[in-house]
């Protein structure tokens, strides 16, 4: 009787040892899974950010492709106006007028 009740006692100790391990890993598993959360929120807005990011990155190089075609085609004009300016400076320098249809 007294054999069972120290084999009784000895499981009885283990488990309490398994029950206090238990819980330890419970706890550390609650708190990984706050950690993980927190992660993963932090992850979606920095996700987030970055397209907003990238839409206003995205716009700007629009912008800037659309100042980029106006300013060629500025510089095309002002090419074309500088040489009809040319062209009309010699021929006042030869006593014509200017152009054809300035007569």
């Amino acid at each position: 009787m007294n054999s069972k009740k120290e084999q009784l006692l000895e499981k009885e100790l283990i488990v309490e040892e398994v029950t206090i391990l238990s819980e330890k890993l419970r706890a550390q598993a609650i708190e990984g899974r706050s950690n993980t959360l927190k992660l993963s929120q932090k992850v979606n807005l920095f996700q987030a950010k970055m397209k907003d990011v990238t839409k206003q990155m995205m716009a700007t190089v629009s912008e800037l492709s659309m100042y980029q075609a106006t300013a060629m085609k500025l510089g095309e004009e002002a090419g074309i106006l500088a040489e009809a300016t040319a062209a009309a400076r010699s021929r006042l320098n030869e006593n014509l007028p200017p152009t054809d249809e300035c007569d």
